[in-house]
């Protein structure tokens, strides 16, 4: 799978499903219990869309757009636990710190050139110095 999809898209894929099943989890009568801007359905079918919208997307060469969707979701999310740290419940500092960072990776993956297909790095060296490797 990975050699058909490539390392930026099978990143997008498992972004996808973990959004997607955490989407799903809040759907299906999963509770948070913060004060949120959004109801619980609302961020579900967010993170819901999102996911679907990623792994549509994890075949696509040209993916910016799927990445940009990453990571506004996380951001998205991780305001929601910076203005709780800000307005009322000052525990949520770990939750928003992790959210921001989880949105930062995404923003990292998304900078990476995708690798090189045919072969291990080894093997395009030896290709390339003429041998049969």
């Amino acid at each position: 799978m990975r050699d058909r999809i490539g390392r930026r898209g099978l990143s997008l894929a498992v972004l996808g499903l973990m959004d997607l099943f955490f989407g799903l989890y809040l759907l299906l009568g999963g509770r948070l219990e913060y004060p949120l801007q959004l109801t619980n359905t609302q961020w579900g079918w967010a993170w819901t869309v999102i996911g679907a919208f990623l792994l549509a997307g994890a075949a696509v060469r040209r993916d910016a757009p799927w990445f940009a969707a990453a990571v506004f979701v996380k951001a998205a999310w991780a305001a929601e636990f910076v203005r709780l740290a800000f307005i009322s419940e000052a525990g949520q500092w770990p939750r928003a710190v992790f959210w921001c960072m989880l949105a930062a990776l995404v923003l990292v993956i998304a900078s990476w050139p995708e690798a090189p297909r045919g072969g291990t790095v080894v093997q395009r060296a030896e290709k390339a110095r003429g041998g049969d490797g």
